[in-house]
């Protein structure tokens, strides 16, 4: 697994992350068997600070991007 952070931006008590990872579909994930496939996604990480601290975080990933390239091979048997 691979993560890339793309893009951080900071404003008064906040830093947000636009982040990508690059991992192999390698164990269940919402009900689909792994086949090894490689694959992507990115997120969304928001921080609130507190005295240099993490105080919050808000987090999304792009999840109907990763189940899209989950069990392909399945998906064209059928």
């Amino acid at each position: 697994m691979t993560f890339e952070t793309l893009k951080t931006i900071a404003a008064e008590d906040f830093v947000s992350a636009h982040w990508e990872i690059h991992a192999t579909h390698s164990d269940l994930f919402q009900g689909i068997e792994p086949d090894g496939a490689l694959v992507f996604f990115d997120g969304v990480a928001l921080y609130r600070m507190e005295d240099g601290l993490i105080a919050e975080t808000w987090l999304t990933i792009n999840e109907p991007f990763l189940v899209s390239q989950l069990g392909r091979d399945r998906q064209g048997a059928a």
